[in-house]
């Protein structure tokens, strides 16, 4: 009966309709936490309603791929905070509670980019954030040595951070993300969130900062700034020192 409940509460959830969440009786784990802290729950709410805004006004199969990873990601993130089963925990950590807060807004950073031009949330999608993941530190904005890389085309992943258009910009989005201000890397116009796992061709390394090149069907391919230490090999090594 409570997998039932759940069922529906996802279903609703995915409607944009984050009140569905019954916090006098939660129907499992992950809306129990949800539930026990008024900040989280708001911020459920708003990861809804963006949820909505962004699913209306995509069309075609843009949308299909959105309702099919919305799917994925609310089954995926209680799991990544350590939370599982139906049955609400006696007492909750509060880093639990930090982790859903940290993912939601990751979410709702995803969904606020989702198709727009030149964002890389455009084709491919973040995983939920682990419950242990941190921010990058600062980075210098300008690097002394520039190493070339010989393969731009090998495939490269990117963890979930954000890029820019310059160095600069781009060491204050991520001290910004240190001081978990995400609200300041949101309203950044030439930074965005790029999503967990997304393929990239890598340019050049300097120090601590990593040229990227990100492609998409319908923006084409734009060349951006990230942190070296969120950009992977494809033998899943940071290309940072």
């Amino acid at each position: 009966m409570r997998a039932m409940i759940f069922s529906g509460l996802m279903l609703l959830a995915l409607c944009g309709n984050a009140a569905a969440f019954d916090c006098d009786d939660p129907a499992n784990a992950a809306v129990a936490v949800v539930c026990s802290d008024p900040a989280l729950l708001q911020l459920t709410k708003e990861r809804a309603r963006v949820w909505k805004e962004t699913h209306d006004r995509t069309k075609g199969e843009a949308r299909k791929s959105l309702v099919a990873d919305e799917r994925r990601w609310m089954k995926e993130y209680p799991r990544s905070c350590g939370v599982t089963g139906n049955e609400p925990p006696a007492t909750i950590d509060k880093k639990v509670q930090e982790c859903f807060r940290r993912a939601n807004q990751e979410r709702i950073a995803y969904l606020r980019a989702y198709g727009t031009a030149g964002s890389a949330a455009a084709t491919a999608a973040p995983a939920a954030v682990p419950a242990v993941a941190t921010a990058p530190a600062p980075i210098e904005t300008a690097p002394p040595v520039t190493r070339a890389v010989a393969t731009p085309e090998a495939r490269y992943h990117l963890k979930f951070t954000f890029a820019c258009q310059n160095p600069a910009k781009l060491s204050q989005v991520l001290g910004a993300l240190g001081r978990n201000d995400i609200g300041y890397a949101l309203s950044q116009t030439d930074c965005l969130p790029v999503p967990e796992g997304r393929e990239a061709s890598l340019l050049s390394v300097a120090g601590t900062v990593a040229k990227v090149r990100l492609c998409s069907a319908d923006a084409g391919c734009t060349d951006v700034y990230a942190a070296a230490s969120m950009v992977l090999d494809p033998n899943g090594k940071p290309v940072g020192k």
